[in-house]
């Protein structure tokens, strides 16, 4: 190959300029090799799912937090649609991770609870999802990272009433 023509190839395989200067651009081609890493690690992780995908991560982790909560209110503080999350807790109900019963004041209500089993595995979980960090942010120091985490909670909360300032 020539060396012109090996210039141009060269220029094809990487981003043009004009796009790397733009945060925007940068975040999201990162948030697509984040996701990526995040559903690898995930998928890694041995449990009773079908699939591992991170809605069920999410709604773990929000019953982890919260406690039981009507599958109504979980999928508005996550943002999941209603059906996707009846799916998504038939997989968790089925592997023994959540529990389900009827609201007894309100019939049409399901009251879900995280199991013992259920905070097992979020656990299990969590450990994957800091692989999953610890690969994406292996360029930086330990401090760099912790402030890139602050700048990314900043901007967030600044766009999203559900992601409270970080505390001082």
């Amino acid at each position: 190959m020539s060396a012109t023509a090996q210039r141009s190839a060269d220029a094809v395989r990487v981003w043009p300029e004009d796009l790397l200067k733009r945060s925007n651009f940068l975040l999201c081609k990162l948030s697509t090799v984040a996701k990526r890493e995040l559903v690898e690690q995930l998928a890694a992780q041995d449990l009773e799912l079908p699939h591992h995908r991170l809605p069920h991560l999410a709604v773990l982790s929000c019953l982890a937090d919260s406690g039981p909560a009507c599958q109504k209110d979980i999928a508005e503080r996550l943002r999941i649609d209603g059906s996707d999350m009846v799916a998504v807790l038939d997989d968790l109900e089925h592997a023994g991770y959540v529990t389900r019963v009827r609201d007894p004041r309100d019939r049409r209500r399901h009251a879900v609870s995280i199991t013992s089993t259920g905070r097992r595995a979020r656990r299990r979980l969590d450990h994957r999802v800091d692989r999953a960090d610890d690969a994406l942010f292996a360029p930086l120091t330990t401090t760099e990272r912790e402030l890139f985490h602050r700048l990314l909670r900043r901007v967030l909360a600044h766009h999203d009433p559900r992601v409270p300032p970080e505390l001082p």
